[in-house]
């Protein structure tokens, strides 16, 4: 029933956009479209919710056609990709117009997908594949066309996250233990080799993102953030607040490269990083109005980052720069349920980037 309520008010203000005399387009400018609409997951309602930034509402859902576990995003929101873990299906929607979506069909990549990144480089889509121990790459080149699969890179473990370098030549994946850098050979065969980290008895990885060719490793177990070169040596963060264990979950970089930002839901905080000096600069408050934060995704100017909670259908925003020198701060938290009995937990948060 809930959901059904939301698709209703979804279509109603669908509806209203077009009797004012919103012109049918594809929304090209990244003023309009990058910074201006977010999605966001929404496990229990089986869904993706489309959220218009600039009046902080919730514009529409659409279905993800059972437990979605991940979401991507092509350039300008041309092409939405979700994870489902129930169908073990990557459902994908193609924009129609601003905030519109129609559906172009399920992609069949393994069991029990989880998080997909997108190459905007390579115009593909990398998915971690948990219940088959595989990478896999999906082609998304012509966005109105359901994207396809490309590619599989076998994993001697599990993955539980992929990520790839701005300039899509560097991919990589983290099973709990251990790192792996997915290559793609002369002939079209990807891979996934092994790289060497300093040894650890109690590792348990969570997250990971590439800063420049460098890879950003979150691991929960030992309340760090390593930073791992190309040749394998390592650089370690301490991501603790006064000794306090901060269960650091998911990594983000901002498009400059000059701030990391770590969701730490056992200080209920947002760990800002600066990888160059790899340095905590502070541990940005959430307050009490707010909880557990879990999604995180920031503005491709670097000046907002918004955080999802774990406890609340909300969304808590942050003023930030890319300069290390700033500070980031609570703007404020917004609901996106009209009643306390509808707010359901979000889980992942993606922004559309430019090309």
């Amino acid at each position: 029933m809930q959901t059904q309520r939301r698709w209703a008010i979804g279509l109603m203000v669908a509806a209203l956009a077009l009797v004012s005399g919103c012109p049918n387009r594809l929304p090209t400018d990244p003023g309009e479209t990058v910074a201006a609409l977010i999605f966001a997951l929404v496990p229990e309602g089986q869904e993706v919710g489309i959220i218009d930034l600039r009046v902080n509402r919730l514009a529409t859902a659409l279905s993800a056609g059972g437990v979605p576990s991940g979401l991507a995003v092509t350039p300008y929101g041309r092409l939405l990709l979700i994870s489902n873990e129930t169908t073990h299906t990557v459902r994908t929607y193609q924009q129609r117009d601003y905030g519109l979506y129609n559906p172009l069909g399920d992609i069949g990549v393994g069991r029990n997908p989880q998080q997909i990144v997108m190459n905007a480089p390579a115009k593909e889509a990398v998915v971690a594949v948990a219940g088959d121990r595989r990478i896999a790459v999906v082609d998304v080149s012509l966005p109105r066309d359901r994207p396809t699969l490309k590619g599989i890179a076998p994993m001697s473990d599990v993955p539980v996250g992929v990520a790839v370098s701005s300039d899509g030549a560097v991919t990589v994946a983290v099973s709990a233990t251990q790192l792996y850098r997915v290559q793609r050979s002369s002939a079209g065969v990807y891979t996934a080799a092994a790289v060497t980290l300093p040894t650890a008895t109690d590792r348990r990885l969570v997250s990971v993102a590439m800063w420049r060719d460098q890879s950003v490793l979150v691991d929960a177990q030992r309340n760090e953030m390593l930073i791992v070169a190309a040749d394998g040596t390592a650089r370690t963060v301490d991501l603790k607040r006064n000794g306090q264990a901060a269960q650091p979950g998911k990594v983000i970089v901002n498009l400059q490269g000059t701030k990391l930002y770590v969701a730490c839901p056992g200080t209920n905080t947002i760990a800002v990083v600066d990888p160059a000096a790899g340095t905590v600069l502070q541990h940005a408050e959430l307050g009490s109005a707010v909880a557990m934060p879990f999604g995180l995704a920031v503005t491709p100017d670097g000046t907002r980052l918004y955080a999802s909670m774990q406890v609340g259908r909300q969304l808590a925003i942050f003023d930030t720069s890319p300069d290390p020198a700033v500070t980031t701060s609570l703007n404020k938290a917004i609901g996106l349920s009209s009643s306390a009995g509808g707010q359901v937990p979000l889980s992942e948060i993606v922004i559309a980037r430019p090309e």
